[in-house]
């Protein structure tokens, strides 16, 4: 018989101390409202994310994404209009070792998707996301706005639509979430290896009835990403600022070393 998974004080303690440390999805730290499906919000995180696929960290994401808004550049139907050399000079500014070239891909690549989108949706990602029948089809939707937005890209993006877009939760944990996640003990081995994360989303529920908290699971998932790209995947324990509080037997090893 199946049981539902609950959370334990020390799960509850971990979560919530994961939060505080690594922080929550960067779409919440870029204000950007994914939840009210508003198209500029949704565009403005599509650009979010292919900033994130050119391998920008969160910091350089932030400051690029705030120039271009700033700008003008990510109102509905203006990203057609960016600028390759002010976009240069945009990722110049936030510390950004891309080339003019790169960035003129970059631009080119953010112009077709958006031509791409006003021809076949009516310029509204809210509007491909509901014509999408399942995971994968609205995953090839987005990849195929434009040459470059590859797998990375689109994951970026619909991770925090998981709560927004029912199709979106179909798209598995990254590796480096789900590792964090089994060596904090949020997840057993084999849990959540594919598909929706079910059982990390009611443990989630677990801990947030548990504490009175409402931590979101795009947050949640957000932070254990982070972790998992830190320390968990390679075993950097060094690296690792949950240390102390993770229950694995060769983390207290570390600590007693």
């Amino acid at each position: 018989m199946q049981t539902t998974p609950t959370c334990s004080d020390g799960t509850t303690l971990r979560i919530a101390a994961l939060l505080e440390r690594l922080g929550g999805d960067l779409s919440r730290k870029l204000d950007l409202a994914l939840e009210s499906e508003d198209d500029r919000e949704l565009e403005n995180w599509l650009i979010a994310s292919c900033l994130l696929g050119q391998r920008l960290d969160e910091a350089q994401v932030e400051a690029v994404l705030r120039s271009l808004r700033k700008s003008a550049h990510t109102a509905r139907n203006q990203m057609v209009s960016i600028d390759p050399s002010a976009l240069a000079q945009i990722l110049a500014n936030a510390n950004c070792k891309n080339t003019a070239q790169e960035a003129a891909k970059l631009a080119t690549k953010l112009k077709r998707a958006a031509q791409s989108l006003e021809l076949h949706y009516s310029g509204s990602l809210t509007r491909l996301a509901r014509q999408a029948e399942s995971g994968d089809d609205l995953a090839g939707r987005i990849a195929a706005l434009a040459s470059g937005i590859g797998a990375a890209t689109v994951l970026h993006f619909l991770r925090p639509l998981r709560e927004v877009w029912r199709l979106a939760d179909e798209i598995p944990l990254h590796p480096a979430a789900r590792t964090a996640a089994v060596h904090l003990g949020l997840l057993r081995e084999g849990e959540d290896s594919d598909g929706a994360p079910s059982v990390l989303r009611m443990r989630l529920g677990s801990a947030n009835e548990a504490s009175g908290q409402t931590i979101a699971f795009a947050d949640l998932e957000a932070a254990l990403f982070r972790l998992g790209q830190r320390a968990c995947l390679r075993e950097r324990k060094a690296r690792c600022p949950m240390l102390e509080l993770c229950p694995r037997d060769t983390c207290r090893s570390a600590k007693a070393e």
